[in-house]
Parts: structure tokens; sequence; C-alpha cells
């Protein structure tokens, strides 16, 4: 594998739909706690700080587990701000940002303070105090109360109930937000336990719905998706755009984005409209320890022939894996059944996905994501027609036949639903069916002006360095035309890399072998520790324009670095 920065965060949001299926916390990947946080986040149970991060390791004040706490006891958020003002401790203020969510712990005998009449909301919360309030407000004091009462007794009544699956080190110690987040996570699983008063007076426990289910209204699944919208493991399966299929039941899929979970068993929660009956996805995520996933990119594939699909990785080490013969195969959002091994061989931009359920290291799910560069010539706006440069087929981006599925975005992720915007030399990427029914693409309009001074070429890639910046040409590129020290306009695409040149002349003026002329109108020139030149040229549209003077120059043919 060549090591380059190959994906930008935009690509991967329209393109590479990450396997959770949303933005993750950077700073959770190789936290055992990843999980936990990451689904308790897109529950709206817990909070990042700005700059995508989580902080995992960092401890918990009181107050942030008063509100961690108060968000898993109704689903209804709005209610918690409408409490009434009252003094509960003398330490919070009812003006506090805390104070909602003290209060709701405090009327419900959840919490009681430290003794004294304050709360502390500004210390950091020890684990024991967390597992008492957690165990509280799973209704199960009674029997920690039985088993020794606080601290002993909580910790043990918590190990019966699961709270403490993957906690490390979870004793004497003061709580960090990733042990926080794991321990809601396992108590939203748990039955809350309730007392109700029998026929004698005495009381009896019930235990009927979970936590999740009770306070928030949310039903936990897993399965394995079948289809999402008009990706599907098969022809038989049809369901609408809005709909997901795991295992049998089609449930509508909300915001989620998940074609990319195609084939993969998955872990979800979903609220059921009893009005309609409507099942919707509200979090889902990949069960990794389900399965075994690897994706290969396409510059990385050797060879595929006879099922067996051989490739190179980050040390330039061959593998093969092999393919069932049975196995779903699924070409840019469609399923075929027959295939040319030409589909693999000839990749040049994308990746495939290889899934392996039953950990036999033969792939049963085969997702494969060809992308090719358009470089738009001109658009057809009537019959919404693409005609691209370098003698590409033209592209047909007609969505009034409802068979297609036509999805355009520009380089912020906002649908493009009118072609006529589009502009001589956007690049659009895309990935389309064999039969074109579904088109999926990324539309920049980004481009490089600059003098090149430095080619580096490979047998699969060159590497073009301009402005200090580097930049790889893109697949199909011919770079055959470019000259250091020329100067040129180059056309980016969905990755950054290059999938154009320009006419330089028709960007700053006119050339001659790739280089920009015009008329010296003025020139300028600054002494000092940082001397720099500015010429003023008047160039071929009849405008001026300001240069400033970069390192490398050249004088009368001659190429120089000085500007004495």
């Amino acid at each position: 594998m060549r090591q380059f920065f190959r994906m930008i965060t935009i690509v991967v949001f329209i393109f590479n739909f990450v396997i959770s299926a949303y933005a993750e916390f950077y700073d959770v990947a190789d936290s055992r706690y990843e999980l936990s946080i990451n689904i308790l986040d897109r529950l709206n149970l817990i909070e990042g700080y700005e700059g995508d991060s989580f902080m995992p390791e960092n401890p918990v004040t009181r107050a942030e587990f008063a509100k961690i706490i108060a968000n898993a006891m109704m689903k209804d958020k709005a209610y918690i701000h409408s409490v009434e003002e009252e003094i509960l401790f003398s330490d919070v203020r009812a003006d506090a940002w805390y104070y909602p969510y003290v209060y709701m712990l405090y009327k419900t005998g959840i919490i009681s303070g430290a003794g004294d009449g304050r709360f502390r909301p500004e210390e950091f919360i020890s684990f024991e105090e967390a597992v008492k309030i957690t165990v509280s407000l799973l209704g199960y004091d009674v029997n920690a109360m039985a088993k020794g009462g606080y601290p002993q007794g909580y910790i043990a009544q918590a190990v019966n109930l699961g709270l403490l699956k993957n906690i490390e080190n979870p004793e004497n110690t003061l709580i960090t937000r990733g042990m926080a987040a794991q321990l809601l996570y396992n108590a939203l699983d748990v039955k809350l336990q309730q007392a109700v008063l029998s026929s004698d007076g005495g009381a009896v426990y019930t235990k009927e719905k979970s936590l999740l289910e009770s306070n928030l209204g949310i039903t936990r699944g897993s399965g394995k998706v079948n289809a999402v919208g008009f990706y599907t493991l098969n022809t038989v399966i049809d369901i609408k755009d809005d709909e997901i299929m795991i295992d049998d039941t089609v449930y509508k899929i909300g915001d989620n984005q998940a074609e990319n979970l195609l084939g993969c068993q998955v872990l979800f929660y979903y609220e059921n409209d009893t009005a309609s009956d409507d099942k919707t996805v509200v979090c889902i995520v990949a069960q990794k320890s389900k399965d075994s996933v690897l994706k290969v990119n396409a510059d990385d594939i050797k060879n595929f022939s006879n099922m067996k699909l051989t490739y190179e990785d980050d040390k330039e080490k061959q593998h093969d894996v092999v393919f069932d013969v049975n196995a779903d195969i699924i070409y840019n959002g469609k399923p075929i059944t027959k295939y040319d091994e030409a589909l693999i061989n000839n990749m040049k931009m994308g990746d495939i996905t290889l899934i392996d359920g039953d950990g036999n290291r033969i792939y049963e799910v085969v997702v494969i994501r060809s992308l090719e560069n358009y470089v738009v010539d001109w658009v057809d706006t009537n019959n919404r027609i693409l005609a691209s440069k370098y003698a590409m087929p033209r592209l047909n981006l007609d969505k009034q036949d409802q068979e297609r599925h036509i999805d355009i975005r520009d380089s912020k992720g906002t649908p493009v639903n009118k072609i006529g915007g589009l502009k001589e030399w956007n690049v659009l990427t895309v990935e389309k069916s064999l039969d074109e029914r579904m088109i999926k693409g990324v539309i920049t309009d980004k481009k490089v002006v600059g003098m090149i001074t430095e080619i580096q070429q490979t047998d699969e890639h060159t590497d073009i360095k301009i402005d200090d910046k580097t930049y790889r040409t893109a697949p199909k590129f011919d770079a055959g035309k470019l000259k250091i020290n020329g100067s040129v306009v180059l056309y980016l695409d969905a990755f950054d890399n290059i999938a154009a040149m320009g006419d330089i002349g028709s960007e700053i003026g006119y050339t001659v072998d790739g280089m920009a002329y015009g008329y010296l109108a003025k020139a300028d020139f600054t002494k000092g520790l940082d001397p720099t030149m500015t010429l003023t040229i008047f160039k071929a549209d009849n405008k001026l324009e300001e240069f400033k003077i970069g390192e490398r120059v050249l004088l009368d043919g001659i190429a120089t670095t000085t500007l004495a």
C-alpha cells in the first residue's frame, strides 16, 4: 500500500459512510468504552466537547453525573428544564446550569446530598458514589441495603445487575467519563424494579420493562442488515428508499446513513410509533465482534481470479482471501448474480469490503465500490445529461424514472438537485451500478493554480508539488504534459487528487508551453530580512494583477532563487 493521504472528511461522509453510520469522537477509537460512548451520544444521553472530542479519561464532577442520570430518567428533556425553583442544597443555586438535573434526582430520592446540607456539585464523583446513584436509579436500593448498604452493598448489587461489565479497575478511584458512559450503557437493559403495595399493606417488587424501554421509549435489537433503501443483498428484496431491513423486519431508517452496514451484523435501537406502527431506527452500529470485516483499497488489488483476491498490505506484503461460491456480491449498490472478473481487476478508484460472518475466513458478503471521475464539459439541463471531457461516456442523471436512484451532492454534503449549476471543469466523482439505475456522486469545483516545482512518478501515480503542497494524480489522468517550472491550472476530484488540467491561459492570461505571459507594468522591491518583489502584470484579459515573486524565478530562461 502506498502511503498517502487518500481521504478527506467530506468524502468519508458522502462515499464511505463510516461503519457506525455516524460521526464519532476522534479520541475514543482506542478506548475500551468506544461502543458505549458512541451509542449514548446518539441516544442524546451524554455529550462531548467542541472539536468532536469526548476525553474519556477525564474525571466527572457530581453535577455532570447528575445530568447524565437525569437524561436517562425520561424521554421528554423539556420537562427537566421546567422544574420549580426551591432551595435544595446550600451550594446549588436555582440559576446554576445543573440545577434542573440535581432537582430531578433529589425529588425522586436518588440523591440526598453530602449529609451537611451541601451537594458539592463541582467536586469529582467517586466510583462508589456513581454506582450508588445508578443502582438507585434502577430501583434496587432495598437489595443493596440488604447486602450491607453503602458502599459495598451497592457494589455487590451492581455486580449482580451486570452494571460493572467492561469497567476497568472500578473501585477506590474517581470515575472517568469513559467509565461513567459504560456504567449507564450497562444500565440501559436492566429492568426497573418498582415497589407496589400488596393487599396486606406490604410491598411487592415488580420488574417489567428495562430502563431503555420504560424511561426512553426505545427498544434494542440486533441482526443482519439485508437492505438499506435501494441497496440490497439480493434482487428479491424490495423496500422503500427510507427503509432498512434487518433480518426479515423492515424499519424506517430515520436520519441514519447506513449503506456501509449492508451485510453486517448490527446492534440497533428503535422507537415504535403505536399510531402508525412504524418502527424508526434512532441508532445503529456494527457489531464488530460478530463479523470479520476486511476493506481493500482499489490500488492495493493485485489480482482476482476464481473467487480468490490477492492484495497488498501496508508493508507491501501480498495476501490471498477467498470469496464464498454463493457470496452476496454488491457492485456499486446493486446485487449482481453474474459478474466479470474484470470488474475487480480493472478497478482504479474505490474499495472492496469483505464480510465473514462465521469466522471460517471465507467471505460471504462482497461489497464493491468502484469510482470514476467525470470532468464536466457541458450539461443538457432538459434531459439531465452530463457530457464529460476525455472521451468518457455521457452520464444520464434523470430522476424522473422512479426505478432510478440518483444522489449527487456537493463537497459539503448538500444535495445537488439542479444540474444546471454544474460548470465546465467541475469534477464529479461517482459510483454507478452496471445498469446505471444507482448513481451516487460528489461534485467539486476545487482547482489549483501555480507553478510546478517537483514531479515524482511511480507505476501507479504521479505526485506533483505546487507552492510547497503535494497533489497526487487520479487514475486515468495523463501526467505526460506536466513540466517542472510550468504554470498550470489543475482541477481536483472529491479526494483532492488531480483529475484534469485546464488552460492556464484562460485562467491568468496568455501562455506558451504552459508558461503564463503578460506585460510588466510595475515592479516594487522591498529590502530587509525577508526581501520580496511585487510585479504588476498587464494580462491578456486587459486587467492588471499583482504577483508576489516566490523563491523560484525564471530570469531570461534561467532558474534562480535570489531576488538580488
